[in-house]
């Protein structure tokens, strides 16, 4: 009930280690960066979503994402953080660009952003 609350009035969806909710929490993968960035490539390349923009070096990709009925645009942002050499913290922020709330639309787009990398990488649980 919460998150249906929650969806009504916001329109920004992002992972962190401590979210309150547990499909919202970063995800950690086994690998090195270029194998993590490449995966994540690959896994937008199983999606709808259009890729503005990489940035190996700073382990960034920037994605736009169309709904389908609709047509609102969400950016997303995803965002990868070092824990050490072969441990790979990756994070999403995905914003509506317009609307008040969302109805847990961008909660859904970095649900199923992990849900394709998970198949593309070896999940770490802290």
């Amino acid at each position: 009930m919460k998150r249906f609350i929650e969806g009504l009035y916001k329109n920004v969806a992002e992972t962190s280690d401590k979210h309150s909710h547990a499909e919202l929490r970063s995800k950690y993968y086994k690998g090195t960066k270029k194998q993590v960035m490449e995966a994540i490539t690959e896994a937008l390349k199983l999606s709808v979503w259009d890729v503005v923009h990489i940035d190996q070096e700073r382990g960034e990709v920037v994605v736009l994402r169309k709904s389908p009925i609709l047509k609102r645009k969400s950016d997303i942002v995803i965002t990868l953080h070092s824990t050490s050499p072969v441990k790979w913290g990756v994070d999403v922020r995905s914003a509506s660009r317009s609307g008040l709330g969302d109805l847990g639309v961008n909660r859904h787009y970095i649900v199923h952003f992990y849900h394709l990398l998970s198949k593309k990488l070896e999940l770490i649980t802290k």
